[in-house]
């Protein structure tokens, strides 16, 4: 289940329609994927949450629009996967 969900992530390169400046906030994609944290340049960077329509969720570093250095990712049946990311990829 992690890799489906990291095959998500990757397919979304979320957030390039957020906030327009460097902010704190809140997108919602079409597909109710949802991302709560900080923004540069309209896209997510910093530290940030990412939740997915069937329960699943990562917490940890973006950059880029994309989750990228620590971070943690949870399936909905709880499998989990802590550890680095690098450009939206498991990595280690």
């Amino acid at each position: 289940m992690i890799k489906i969900i990291s095959a998500a992530i990757l397919g979304l390169l979320l957030v390039s329609c957020g906030p327009p400046q460097d902010s704190h906030g809140t997108h919602e994609s079409d597909d109710r994927t949802k991302y709560v944290g900080e923004f540069k340049d309209g896209r997510s960077h910093g530290q940030g949450t990412l939740t997915f329509p069937n329960g699943g969720k990562y917490v940890g570093e973006f950059k880029d629009g994309g989750p990228h250095g620590q971070g943690t990712v949870t399936s909905a049946d709880g499998e989990k996967y802590v550890g680095e990311w690098k450009y939206a990829e498991l990595h280690g």
